[in-house]
């Protein structure tokens, strides 16, 4: 899986935030076989920018820590719900770097709120370099077709996100 990485509006994060939060990605595209050779475009942005995606797409107005946005075909792991999203909606891989890419198929975008990672990481005692590799893998997850919108998926998601960040080294 291509990784494209997006700042905007924020300081730069360390590289090895960076190293460590792709790595947490592609462990779990290399669960899904099928995904391996798609792209995912993963942005960092400030609270006022999360603020305008978040009412844009859902209507409330006020930052989240992430937003997911599917782009692969529906199959079974993929809930209708997760693809409501209209074209316009999802954040657009650059002419320049869809070239360099020849074929290779759109998995997702994810966006991640910095500001609310930072507040979270403090509220749950831990570094934010894992909050914020929570929350990529959060979105992934997503985008893959879990949620949490009942005890039992909840479970599953929790046990997948923790399988996947303890492997990368960032327990909780």
């Amino acid at each position: 899986m291509k990784i494209f990485w997006n700042e905007r509006g924020i300081t730069a994060l360390p590289l090895s935030y960076r190293v460590r939060i792709k790595q947490a990605l592609q462990m779990v595209a290399k669960n899904y076989n099928q995904y391996k050779n798609t792209m995912l475009e993963l942005t960092f942005v400030s609270s006022d920018e999360m603020c305008k995606f978040n009412f844009h797409h859902r209507q409330k107005n006020e930052p989240t820590d992430v937003l997911s946005f599917p782009m692969i075909p529906m199959n079974s792991h993929i809930s209708k719900a997760n693809m409501s999203l209209s074209e316009e909606s999802v954040v657009r891989v650059s002419p320049t770097k869809r070239r360099d890419l020849g074929q290779r198929p759109i998995l997702g975008d994810i966006i991640i709120c910095v500001d609310v990672a930072e507040e979270q990481a403090k509220e749950y005692n831990h570094s934010l370099e894992r909050e914020l590799a929570f929350l990529a893998v959060h979105g992934i997850l997503h985008i893959l077709g879990y949620d949490h919108d009942n005890p039992e998926s909840e479970e599953k998601m929790l046990q997948a996100q923790k399988e996947v960040l303890e492997k990368v080294g960032l327990p909780r």
